[in-house]
């Protein structure tokens, strides 16, 4: 265990009505005639001296600034001299940590959960990075693969968005779309799901290059998912082929449902902002980049974005253009719907996908169940 000495620290200024406390990863403790303030989780002790260990240890349970001070000052004499030395100390041990709120304590939680999946597993590989998480490709010790999502910082917007998918997901466990939570964390939002072989729909078309009867297997199975999903009273809310996976039986699996949302739910307030570039309708979209949506998601805008993955897996390329954001809302609201003929595909396919993907959400399909059958009645001999 590394020991240091505790410096003076130099004064800072807090919040007067947040509460500090030690946290849970650390520990008081006298040990033959010396007092220590131990980071468990770091394998370091700090040498303290008696008052500061009282000090301390009045913050053993969570107190603002102003009451850990009064409590530590109550039974000695006044003294102001005194009293701004130890409201200095009390904002040292703030600034480093030695004090912390229940929000920074959770903060500090999950940035060492994300190193304890390296402790806690073998990492294959890191399949997502980002701002907000990091999702591992992972090996047990009995070998078997697991995915773990690690939030990078516990704000309450991205526990809500985590907490939500487990709900969805287990929800809809028994429908074989999705995969299935081994376990959940609540303190540290630390997610683990069952790895499914599979590649996102992007990369598998591109590694693949599938052919066409491929491609209405993929097509009956991506329709069923959405169906089963719309059938549970669920909106994906963020359709886009990185969320679609394709197993090696050409079968649908969908995944990220943080933004999704159970039409039983009080608000939608989460879907208004959600959208991948090119995938969002153009009822949603606004020319203002920093005010790029205009409503939520509803069953019609989710016929016109499985549609487009439909598009998109026959022609292995958008219908759209656009180098800036105006530009391609454009692109979207004025294209023209030329839906070029494939071989060996019903001609119905091609007025199936202009309904399907009309600029006038009214004149499109009414759900996915019906798009589905549309679907299903041009293939029958």
């Amino acid at each position: 265990m590394e020991t240091s000495l505790l410096f003076l620290f130099q004064p800072k200024m807090s919040n007067s009505r947040n509460k500090y406390s030690v946290p849970k990863s650390a520990e008081l403790r006298f040990e033959n005639g010396w007092y220590y303030y131990i980071k468990k989780n770091r394998g370091k002790s700090y040498v303290l001296n008696e008052s500061m260990y009282d000090l301390l240890k009045v913050f053993e349970s969570p107190k603002t600034r102003k009451q850990g001070l009064q409590d530590f000052l109550k039974d000695l004499e006044k003294d102001e001299k005194l009293e701004i030395q130890v409201k200095e100390l009390v904002d040292g041990f703030i600034r480093k940590g030695f004090l912390k709120t229940a929000a920074s304590e959770r903060e500090e939680t999950i940035q060492e959960n994300d190193l304890d999946v390296h402790a806690d597993f073998k990492v294959l590989e890191r399949l997502h990075k980002s701002n907000k998480s990091h999702v591992y490709l992972v090996e047990g010790d009995d070998h078997k693969k697991w995915v773990v999502k690690v939030l990078t910082r516990l704000k309450e917007k991205y526990t809500l968005k985590v907490l939500n998918e487990v709900q969805i997901l287990k929800k809809l466990e028994e429908t074989g779309i999705v995969p299935k939570v081994i376990s959940f964390e609540d303190q540290t939002c630390r997610l683990v799901i069952e790895h499914i072989d599979s590649l996102p729909m992007n990369q598998y078309v591109e590694k693949n290059q599938p052919e066409l009867e491929a491609k209405r297997t993929i097509i009956e199975s991506l329709l069923d998912s959405y169906e089963k999903l719309h059938r549970y009273r669920i909106w994906h809310g963020d359709i886009h082929p990185k969320n679609v996976l394709i197993t090696p039986d050409l079968q649908v699996r969908l995944v990220d449902f943080g933004n999704s949302t159970n039409l039983d739910a009080p608000e939608m307030k989460r879907l208004w902002n959600v959208g991948m570039n090119f995938f969002v309708p153009p009822e949603r979209l606004t020319e203002d980049c920093f005010d790029k949506f205009i409503m939520n998601p509803n069953e019609r805008t989710e016929v016109y974005q499985v549609a487009l993955l439909i598009y998109v897996l026959l022609y292995e390329k958008l219908p759209f253009v656009g180098g800036t954001w105006k530009n391609m809302v454009h692109s979207i609201r004025t294209w023209d719907k030329e839906v070029l003929p494939i071989e060996r595909m019903p001609l119905g396919v091609f007025e199936l996908l202009k309904k399907a993907l009309n600029s006038d959400p009214l004149l499109r399909h009414s759900s996915i169940a019906e798009l589905k059958k549309e679907w299903t009645k041009l293939w029958i001999n």
